[in-house]
């Protein structure tokens, strides 16, 4: 009887092998499975969901891993075509572009660092007509401003502009790697619709941040060296006056990151000194900057498009009805499109190689976002604020593509706008 039972058992632990000998195959497509979506995710600010085939399949979907130029290029630029405007034909318009910090916030005046830039401008250059245009977007980082730059940077045509949008990217969650493509793409796409503007790029900082070069201020800065557009940190000034120990955090910052009037006045003090720098005393005529054709980093957004509400293309299942809440009183979007009911689709083909979304969304809602029918990503809010401002697809690959957006509630989601580039 021992003898049947051990020969039952060695037939058992046989088939058991085999089974498992069987099972190997689904395990290493699991495995490759895992690792698709691994580095889908490096190269994508979203989630990933288990219905990706195999690495192959990814690569339908995306570029090759981005890759940078190297080291910097070009020796840094002086303002010799805004000195020029000033002092030869004696008025300027000087645009601020920007988050919350850029817009002003935080000042009990009313009167944040582009206020006071453009003050000293004034005072050194009285014989000139300087006229500031401020279009600056609390708690927006560089993805809204690369879509809204044709209407709140280009459609002004400023003489000299300020980009400030490195801490709002780290707050929107963008990598390094996102914003040098948006840094880059928004530069170059200023340089060739005004290629006499001057171009600065300030970098702020945070309570948490005051001893570091965060990751998204080094791209910014990485992207300034390699074009020779002038950097200006009033991060570290705000640290150096602090470390002298006569005031406190609070005098200078109201909260994390917003300045106080004192705070602002600082910034733009640390503006203003490098802008004595940067203005030469006998201007020549403008020029146009040309940039390098090689870029920093592979695979930027060469072009935008940003698609309203109008134009998207709704169908039955969607409400195309006036903006309200975040959509109109942030980017300034006439329309929305809301879903009218649970299951409501739909479908965009685009042709480029990022796809974003504007849009708003209550925390207990469900919307799905699948791309060339291979890979669904899930929306989410950010943070408390139900505000959607976001890379969803980055670095595709380039050519056509299609996402399929569905809600299936329960709470509010509006479309405000959708970002191709």
């Amino acid at each position: 009887m021992k003898k049947i039972l051990a020969l039952l058992l060695a037939i058992c632990m046989l088939f058991g092998l085999a089974a498992c000998g069987k099972d190997k195959p689904t395990d290493a497509n699991s495995s490759t499975d895992s690792s698709a979506a691994s580095d889908v995710d490096d190269n994508s600010s979203s989630a990933v969901s288990s219905d990706i085939e195999n690495v192959e399949l990814a690569k339908e979907i995306y570029a090759a891993k981005r890759t940078y130029s190297g080291a910097a290029k070009h020796s840094k630029r002086n303002l010799n075509n805004t000195a020029y405007k000033l002092k030869n034909k004696k008025e300027l318009k000087v645009l601020y572009f920007g988050g919350s910090i850029t817009a002003g916030q935080g000042s009990g005046s009313g009167k944040g660092w582009s206020y006071f830039t453009t003050d000293w401008l004034e005072s050194q250059y009285p014989n000139a007509k300087i006229t500031e245009v401020n279009t600056a977007v609390g708690g927006q980082g560089a993805y809204l401003g690369l879509f809204r730059s044709d209407r709140d940077v280009i459609a002004h045509k400023p003489d000299l502009v300020f980009i400030e949008f490195a801490m709002n990217d780290l707050y929107q969650g963008f990598t390094k790697e996102q914003s040098t493509v948006l840094a880059e793409s928004l530069i170059r796409k200023i340089n060739k619709e005004l290629p006499e503007a001057d171009i600065v790029i300030v970098l702020t900082t945070d309570k948490s941040r005051l001893q570091l070069n965060f990751a998204n201020a080094q791209a910014y800065k990485e992207v300034g060296d390699y074009y020779g557009i002038p950097v200006i940190n009033v991060g570290y000034a705000l640290k150096k006056e602090l470390d002298k120990g006569e005031k406190n955090w609070d005098y200078y910052v109201g909260d994390i990151v917003h300045p106080t009037d004192a705070g602002h006045q600082l910034y733009a003090d640390t503006v203003t000194a490098e802008l004595k720098k940067l203005l030469p005393s006998s201007p020549k005529a403008p020029t146009n900057h040309k940039l390098s054709k090689t870029t920093y980093i592979s695979n930027i957004i060469e072009s935008t498009k940003t698609l309203q509400a109008d134009e998207i293309g709704a169908n039955s299942d969607w409400n195309n009805r006036k903006s309200r809440g975040w959509v109109e009183s942030i980017t300034k979007f006439p329309k929305q499109l809301a879903p009218k009911n649970k299951g409501a689709e739909i479908t965009i083909v685009f042709e480029g190689t990022t796809f974003g979304l504007l849009a708003e969304i209550k925390r207990d809602s469900t919307v799905s976002l699948t791309i060339d029918d291979k890979e669904t990503v899930m929306l989410k809010e950010k943070d408390a604020t139900n505000e959607v401002e976001r890379y969803v697809f980055d670095n595709l690959a380039k050519g056509k593509h299609k996402v399929k957006i569905k809600y299936a509630g329960p709470a509010y989601f509006a479309i405000g706008a959708i970002c191709i580039g």
